[in-house]
């Protein structure tokens, strides 16, 4: 007899962690969110739209948009921030870029890595091949952020220390988790679903700082689409991809040890919460960029008057912003040295138009560069009994004066959170190329409704550009 390979929805008792997972997606409903997990989803939404539109003009995804033409002449979906459309698998890929080609997107500590870019592409897309409601959309959201962010916790630190990108390794399962719970997928097919997502999992840090690092989301983004719509063809895959012997999680942590994941009660949108961004660069800057805007905020520098900057960080800040002499945007985003350097000749924070090839290369800047110092700091060389993170950053001016300042908790941490008004003026900075004033109110109260609306592909045809 020849042996065939069991369907996924035969799997019973004892059910595992893969199983718990899909069953979770697939039974969630919107009467089981809490209203203070709804309301993170919805701003995390509004901050996505809102950074894809300012990142849509950007000449890194103009090479994306190519290879997109040169594939496919369907035009069904929407590109954010831009006038052309293309097919679902593209926009997802591309959408997913957009949203993290200014390093303006919403993140998690817990999972470390990114979570709107890798997930909402592969929902707006799905949601352009067939009818989504607002309801199932927001719904499908948090699933998505729920698999993605529990199961990057599960694997710990090692995971990311290892080289892995959580935001493509992790939020390829959060957009297929996500898609599943939006079409309204049975439990067998949702878990058909993640296998298949886990064996197109990849992404790594050794990428930060080129434009391949946002095709990250996007890669996510795409493959977490086109798991879904494999499984709904009952393409078969294993049914315990995540605690297999050869698995996800030994593979991508060395660990076999996880043994249940909890998703919800703690909803990840509630505790810790999800890290927001004013800054567009990289999370590991923001900190050195709050301790030079505290000195600025005590005393009005100018460049003239610095003799030196030190920047004390944690042991591994300086292995994932590499670049301390950067030629291009994407390397400044991953540069303390520009970004400070930036901060103290404007003496404001960093905005996207700091990123441009131009103002890297700008010579004031490149001779500003050099007074800065980065190290790592004595008390945060290796983690241990009363390791807290921080940035230190002294100015040493040539009259003698030392200023310095050691920032814990920058802005947007779930400790020093964005507030809705300053999440509300970064969304209006973001989108005022394509919505006057009036549209902006206007398309915020649609998506403080979305729950009511019929047909979620609606929301974003107007954040395009002619």
């Amino acid at each position: 007899m020849a042996l065939t390979e069991p369907k996924m929805d035969a799997v019973t008792e004892p059910e595992g962690v893969s199983q718990s997972v899909a069953r979770f997606v697939a039974e969630l409903m919107l009467e089981d969110i809490p209203e203070a997990a709804l309301i993170p989803a919805k701003r995390m939404l509004k901050d996505w739209l809102g950074g894809c539109v300012a990142g849509g003009s950007d000449g890194d995804i103009d090479k994306l948009v190519t290879v997109a033409k040169e594939l496919t002449g369907d035009t069904r979906c929407v590109l954010i921030g831009r006038p052309e459309r293309t097919g679902p698998q593209e926009a997802a890929m591309i959408n997913g870029a957009i949203g993290q080609v200014l390093d303006f997107d919403n993140s998690s500590d817990e999972n470390m890595g990114f979570v709107a870019s890798p997930t909402l592409p592969a929902l707006f897309a799905a949601a352009q091949m067939e009818p989504v409601s607002g309801a199932d959309l927001l719904v499908g959201f948090v699933a998505a952020l729920e698999t993605a962010i529990k199961i990057g916790k599960a694997m710990t630190v090692s995971h990311y220390e290892q080289g892995w990108h959580p935001t493509f390794t992790c939020g390829v399962l959060g957009a297929a988790a996500g898609v599943a719970r939006a079409l309204k997928l049975d439990t067998g097919t949702t878990l058909r679903a993640l296998s298949i997502a886990t064996t197109q999992a990849s992404g790594l840090r050794s990428q930060f700082g080129t434009e391949i690092k946002p095709v990250h989301s996007g890669f996510a983004a795409r493959a977490g689409l086109v798991s879904v719509l494999l499984a709904r063809q009952e393409v078969t895959a294993n049914p315990r991809p995540l605690e297999a012997p050869s698995g996800f999680f030994k593979t991508f942590s060395g660990d076999t040890s996880v043994t249940g994941i909890v998703m919800g009660n703690p909803w990840s949108l509630v505790e810790p919460g999800i890290k927001s961004r004013i800054y567009p660069c990289c999370f590991c800057i923001h900190r050195p960029i709050d301790a030079v805007l505290d000195i600025l905020s005590r005393k009005a520098i100018s460049a003239e008057e610095v003799e030196s900057v030190d920047c004390g960080v944690s042991f591994w800040v300086p292995d994932a912003v590499s670049y301390s002499r950067p030629k291009t945007p994407t390397e400044g985003k991953f540069s303390i040295e520009y970004c400070l350097s930036r901060t103290l000749l404007e003496g404001r924070r960093p905005i996207p138009t700091d990123y441009t090839p131009d103002m890297i290369l700008e010579p004031k800047v490149v001779a500003f560069i050099p007074r800065i110092n980065v190290y790592i700091h004595e008390e945060l060389r290796e983690r241990g009994p009363g390791y807290r993170e921080f940035a230190e950053v002294a100015v040493h001016l040539r009259d003698g004066e030392t200023l310095t300042s050691r920032i814990y908790w920058p802005k947007g941490t779930t400790q020093n959170p964005l507030s809705p008004e300053e999440l509300d003026r970064k969304f209006a900075d973001c989108v005022e190329p394509v919505l006057d004033a009036a549209s902006i109110d206007s398309f915020i109260a649609r998506l403080d409704g979305l729950e009511t609306l019929e047909d979620a592909a609606g929301l974003i045809e107007p954040l395009t550009t002619t």
